[in-house]
């Protein structure tokens, strides 16, 4: 609270009792407080005399009988409106209330018992004041109120860079020091990543789904002629003549039999898993074949003949239990499926086809491949004489669910989507390799290897793709500390263009593409007050929306626990007058023309204090070494010095 805010309780000063319903709609709707309804009335005398910017005004009904707050809010401005509004039914005095507060939940938890003006007023009155130092139940109602309008003025402030962030992708929010840009931008990550329940009637959205769907024949083509490929390296009747050097990867080159399944077929929706699948691959590091389970103990001659006669029995003669009891389920499946992808489904991985079982309520109780079959017998049921194929109807379901983790579903079946924010601080010495993706030296059995892995961003855009339905919020604070066209290299396409391929410096598991989806959103703060960091060139400037973050005068939301008087005199050194829009500021006569008062002016969060110790602690250590560096730096005239001194 704030020993200088005022309180009052106004209800509407009805000129007729047939216009009590039509004032109380206005008000509701508006949010305007209204007294008085000519100059002879003297009801109007607390609008001139009392009322000031900042006070805090509920309107309520006026009949003891029928006690009823309409709701509350802040005075926003001191200018006194007087006249006739549309939906007004007589004229009046009026003043705006901002933000203006109507919801029931927070209108029912204010009580007005006995010791309450209003709670043993007979008749209430036009207009009086609540005494919080005085009154317990005032007290109380006074503090929901103001906790209500600080979450209000937060919820909109939120709400307005969520608008912008929503309809850019990337947003780069830049201030002075001590706007509190860092924290901005952390409630939005929070707001945007939100869980959302709903009701899980995963058929509805499926349906809906397939109902939208759009041939891209384009893609369909590239998929066939991947599938056709595959088949003419590798035909079926000369797979029981495979060599160690077709099958095996290792050797830099993806054109085996492991490497297609692996990674040229990836985008058929196969996914990549280990080399320990295979049982055999070639190590470059240590110039030799490395084997791994039933292989361990052959020669390397005998390994791939015990192979060869695996993949006949599982291609030529579909003989699955073999296949997967010595070599993987996973890597049977997708080797069935680029054989035969009318019959097998393109999900390989067990979790995956138990998220989809589950989420559909399909029975099965079988193993990988009976499980498979049921999924491929759904699939042929849902799309009826839609032409949509098993990889299409895959990819539908990847970009509705959460298949990769499994949709989480509570008691009530609704299904609950939650998404996550990270946060990196950028330095000079950043780089694309600590970013995107890069090789990283292992060190193993007294040996070094080198492995390419993705970075931060690589893994979030990974964890988003695979996570369509929730939103992910990467925050890069410091974003221009690093030279940003050398951290984000072929990326700053990829933030234009989501969703589409983009090819990396570095090859991960055979692919070097990368994808940014639109479900992954980019803020960066940047401190616009450091002349010594780098500045955002036009290519990366583009991609992004840039909002000044400005100083703000807190008195409203934190009452005495904001040193008012201290932060609108050192705010006189940048600008003429405290405005909240950035195209409104002038210099003021202290500040040099080089600078722009929203690059330099000194944020709200110094001046953020719970004791006049803190108050002198932040001025003295914190707010006037600012200040004097900027005199220094000739940010501020030499004229700003005896105001510095005598603050």
């Amino acid at each position: 609270m704030s020993k200088n805010r005022k309180y009052y309780v106004i209800s509407p000063n009805v000129k007729q009792n047939n216009e009590e319903q039509q004032w109380i709609k206005f008000i509701a709707e508006k949010g305007y407080v209204c007294m008085g309804w000519d100059e002879d009335s003297g009801k109007a005398s607390i609008f001139y005399d009392q009322l000031q910017k900042g006070d805090i005004v509920i309107i309520a009904g006026k009949s003891n009988a029928n006690k009823k707050v309409i709701g509350f809010g802040f005075v926003n401005s001191n200018k006194i409106g007087n006249g006739q509004l549309d939906g007004m039914p007589s004229h009046c005095y009026f003043r705006k209330l901002e933000p203006f507060v109507t919801n029931k939940e927070i209108l029912q938890k204010l009580r007005w018992d006995s010791n309450s003006a209003y709670g043993n007023s007979a008749q209430v009155p036009a207009e009086y004041a609540l005494y919080p130092n005085k009154n317990s139940t005032d007290k109380k109602n006074i503090e929901i109120l103001e906790e209500e309008i600080r979450r209000v003025i937060m919820e909109t402030y939120i709400k307005e860079k969520i608008n912008l962030l929503t309809a850019s992708k990337n947003l780069i929010l830049t201030g002075a020091p001590g706007t509190g840009k860092t924290f901005t931008a952390q409630k939005i990550a929070e707001e945007m990543i939100k869980g959302k329940t709903e009701k899980a009637d995963a058929m509805t959205i499926l349906s809906k789904a397939i109902a939208d769907f759009t041939l891209d024949i384009q893609s369909r083509n590239e998929q066939n002629a991947l599938l056709t490929n595959f088949q003419t390296r590798f035909p079926i009747e000369k797979l029981d003549i495979l060599s160690l050097d077709d099958y095996c990867i290792g050797k830099g080159d993806s054109d085996t039999f492991c490497g297609w399944i692996e990674y040229r077929l990836k985008k058929l929706g196969l996914y990549s898993g280990f080399a320990t699948k295979f049982k055999i691959y070639w190590k470059p590091e240590d110039n030799e074949y490395v084997k791994f389970g039933f292989a361990k103990e052959l020669t390397n001659e005998d390994t791939i003949q015990q192979i060869r006669i695996l993949i006949k029995e599982l291609v030529k003669e579909k003989k699955y239990s073999n296949f997967s009891d010595k070599m993987s389920s996973g890597f049977a499946l997708k080797i069935l499926n680029s054989y035969y992808p009318e019959e097998y489904f393109p999900i390989n991985s067990n979790n995956h086809l138990d998220n989809v079982l589950k989420l559909f309520n399909i029975p099965c109780d079988g193993n990988y491949l009976d499980k498979n079959k049921a999924i491929m017998d759904f699939y042929k049921k849902q799309i009826k004489d839609k032409d949509i194929s098993a990889l299409e109807f895959a990819r539908i379901l990847y970009d509705n669910f959460n298949i990769k983790n499994g949709e989480l579903i509570d008691n009530d079946a609704k299904i609950i989507t939650k998404g996550e924010f990270k946060l990196v601080q950028f330095h000079p010495a950043y780089t694309y390799e600590d970013f995107v993706r890069g090789i990283v030296a292992k060190s193993t059995d007294e040996k070094i290897s080198y492995k390419v892995e993705n970075k931060i961003l690589g893994n979030f855009a990974q964890t988003a793709k695979d996570n369509p339905n929730k939103n992910y919020v990467l925050i890069i604070d410091e974003i221009n500390r690093a030279n940003l066209p050398s951290v984000l290299g072929e990326l700053i396409y990829a933030l234009e263009y989501r969703d589409k391929e983009i090819n990396t410096m570095y090859e991960l598991d055979g692919d070097s593409s990368l994808i940014i989806p639109k479900n992954l959103y980019i803020i960066g703060t940047m401190n616009t007050a450091d002349r010594s960091v780098g500045q955002v060139d036009y290519a990366i400037r583009r991609r992004f929306a840039f909002e000044a973050v400005l100083p703000k005068n807190l008195t409203y939301e934190l009452g005495d626990g904001f040193a008012q008087d201290l932060f609108e005199t050192v705010s006189k050194l940048f600008v003429k007058e405290i405005k909240d829009n950035v195209d409104e500021l002038e210099h003021s006569e202290y500040l040099s023309r080089e600078f722009k008062p929203e690059d330099v002016w000194v944020g709200h969060s110094y001046f953020i204090t719970n004791s006049e110790k803190t108050k002198e602690h932040r001025l003295n250590y914190e707010i006037k070494p600012l200040l004097r560096e900027y005199l220094k730096d000739g940010i501020l005239k030499e004229s700003a010095k005896k105001i510095i001194n005598s603050l």
